[in-house]
């Protein structure tokens, strides 16, 4: 798939850039949400108050990741090894996710809440964005469209190779990046003409939280994972991306369907950026040297920060500066997730590539 710049550890360096920017986005999303950054200027606050497209961003790096996986073996092979694949997502993302809800658990019975755990058992098999958003462990509705994204993908694409026999690898990717894309504007569509999205429990649970609401960055990261190496085409294209979709947005807010317009600028951005990116990775990661460090440490941050929040807000005085207790939150949300990369994450890893196969140079997901 062309020329790419590589890094210790098997990692494409430029999209350890765009991870590092998407969890500092989240990041900077939840000091908000807790209200670490009330005293700030008007301009931080209005960057922390949009941070939840950096989760749009992940997206579209989880599309475009497993998609280059996937993509790859069917076009060597001609075929998908379903166990080898899901079993290598499985223990990248389910001892350090299993380890967070015990502890979001834990927390729940020593300082009891005031919101309950809805379905319980949604959560050992990633069904929380549906039947239970509003819990002590709200932010997980992510991991479950990922999760369920692994699941489903290589089902489809071997459902597209039946149906289409003679279909070259990257048709057939391309077609089921398509068809998510029509199903995620439909589903949107729908939501929007029929649901209370006022009320925040409903715009959670019928559109923002859902999976077949928020398939389109994943569809654009599979896309651009059938892309040739980097070229002057592909710029101008992510351009087109970026300004089609800001102008398709701008139109749609006019009509008021804002449930079409839903986080679409920050999945477009990121989609352009990765075409910029895939011949020249290298280009973003030498300007930001410690980019693969937070890149690597990404997961057990999003799993993490939000209790490290909590932590710190009840360990910390009120007379503590906002700045001060902003910059605690920070330092243990990087200390834990830092324990959780060195103590859990990294010996699951090593003992996945053990057991199985290893994906193709490139292609790998930070893990």
């Amino acid at each position: 798939m062309g020329r790419e710049a590589m890094t210790p550890g098997n990692r494409l360096a430029g999209l350890d850039t765009l991870r590092a920017w998407a969890i500092t986005w989240v990041v900077l999303a939840h000091l908000d949400e807790h209200r670490f950054v009330d005293a700030s200027p008007a301009a931080v606050r209005l960057i922390c108050s949009h941070g939840s497209a950096g989760v749009d961003v992940f997206f579209v790096l989880s599309g475009f990741l497993i998609g280059r996986i996937l993509y790859r073996e069917l076009e060597r092979a001609g075929g998908i090894g379903l166990r080898n694949f899901w079993w290598r997502r499985w223990m990248r993302t389910l001892p350090a996710y299993y380890a967070t809800l015990a502890l979001v658990a834990l927390g729940g019975v020593v300082i009891p809440r005031h919101t309950p755990w809805e379905h319980p058992w949604a959560y050992l098999i990633f069904l929380q964005n549906y039947l239970s958003i509003g819990s002590s462990f709200n932010w997980s509705w992510s991991l479950c469209v990922e999760e369920q994204f692994y699941l489903a993908l290589p089902l489809l694409l071997i459902g597209a190779r039946k149906l289409f026999p003679g279909a070259r690898a990257v048709t057939l990717v391309r077609i089921v990046a398509l068809a998510a894309f029509v199903v995620t504007l439909s589903a949107r569509m729908h939501a929007g003409a029929t649901a209370d999205l006022s009320d925040w429990d409903k715009y959670m649970r019928e559109l923002y939280a859902v999976t077949h609401c928020r398939l389109d960055g994943l569809a654009i990261g599979l896309f651009a994972a059938t892309l040739p190496a980097f070229s002057l085409q592909w710029v101008t294209a992510g351009a087109l991306l970026v300004g089609g979709f800001t102008c398709w947005t701008a139109m749609m807010l006019g009509l008021g369907w804002r449930p079409l317009t839903e986080n679409l600028f920050a999945t477009a951005g990121t989609g352009a950026l990765l075409l910029a990116l895939l011949g020249r990775p290298s280009w973003m990661a030498a300007r930001f040297p410690g980019a693969a460090f937070v890149s690597e440490l990404s997961y057990g941050l999003y799993l993490l920060q939000p209790v490290a929040f909590e932590v710190t807000m009840r360990a910390l005085p009120t007379t503590v500066p906002s700045l001060v207790r902003a910059f605690a939150a920070i330092a243990a949300s990087v200390v834990s997730a830092y324990a959780m990369r060195r103590g859990l994450e990294l010996p699951a890893l090593r003992l996945r590539d053990r057991l199985f196969i290893e994906e193709p140079v490139g292609a790998t997901t930070g893990g």
